[in-house]
């Protein structure tokens, strides 16, 4: 505050237009005081939800009574950057598994860019009953930069020959 009187802040919102990726932390009750001298900060969190410069506009109601407000607009921007799904390894070569036992092989859903992977589903592509999840993969889930999730599927043979699955997985990552 540059004046000389107190100063309330009334409230504040993001403006139309802004990018969702900015998030302001909610107006608190009672009302912020600031006095002359001071500051009051204001906590925005910022969640890319995609690539590139993000941008939005912070409006501040302020003044010394609700019918005499000031407002201020505060410029937000900041980088995101796309999710991006790693798998490791890309296939599972399960080998010989007689008919009535089973093989259980598993990879990893790495979120491998500083962008949350968020994880829509894990299925899989095809028919074939062979092959099945040895424990539920839970989807939906995020896995944060960085982290990464182990999917662990089962092969168990119905007949004696070669047989071939393929697991589908729906993400935020536009690349694949």
């Amino acid at each position: 505050n540059f004046g000389s009187e107190e100063c309330t802040i009334w409230d504040w919102e993001l403006m139309a237009g802004s990018d969702p990726s900015f998030q302001p932390a909610a107006v608190p009750f009672p009302r912020p005081q600031v006095s002359p001298g001071t500051y009051f900060e204001i906590k925005v969190t910022f969640n890319p939800q995609s690539s590139g410069l993000l941008q939005g506009t912070l409006e501040i109601r302020a003044g010394e009574d609700p019918f005499h407000l000031v407002k201020i607009h505060v410029a937000l921007s900041g980088g995101g950057q796309a999710a991006r799904m790693c798998l490791n390894p890309t296939v599972l070569d399960f080998g010989p598994v007689s008919v009535g036992q089973y093989k259980d092989l598993s990879f990893d859903i790495t979120a491998c860019s500083s962008g949350n992977l968020k994880i829509r589903s894990v299925t899989f592509d095809g028919d074939n009953p062979d092959f099945t999840f040895a424990q539920a993969p839970g989807a939906p889930f995020t896995i944060q930069a960085g982290n990464k999730k182990t999917i662990t599927i089962r092969y168990s043979p119905s007949d004696p020959g070669a047989d071939f699955g393929r697991v589908a997985i729906a993400s935020n990552d536009d690349q694949l």
